[in-house]
């Protein structure tokens, strides 16, 4: 669970830079982005609806995503394995 959270982390932070660059371009992109991942609990951390004592290794840094899942910025999806 921790990697895909982390790279949940890495995607949202290039989904900011990319929105930024169209920002200073005076180009606009959708409101929303649809990060999709086929773990359960990585997904739930990532959309703030899990906490639990196993959680508490992971870097604060991490919980970006989870700010951004919060601000609107992406929604967090799960879809099976096969359908990736």
């Amino acid at each position: 669970m921790n990697a895909e959270y982390v790279a949940a982390t890495e995607t949202t932070r290039d989904i900011c830079w990319i929105r930024n660059i169209f920002a200073e371009a005076k180009l606009d992109l959708p409101v929303l982005v649809v990060l999709r991942g086929n773990n359960i609990n990585a997904n739930a951390l990532t959309s703030g609806t899990s906490t639990n004592n196993r959680t508490r290794h992971i870097d604060i840094k991490h919980h970006f995503v989870t700010e951004k899942a919060s601000e609107g910025l992406i929604r967090i999806e799960w879809v099976p394995s096969d359908d990736l």
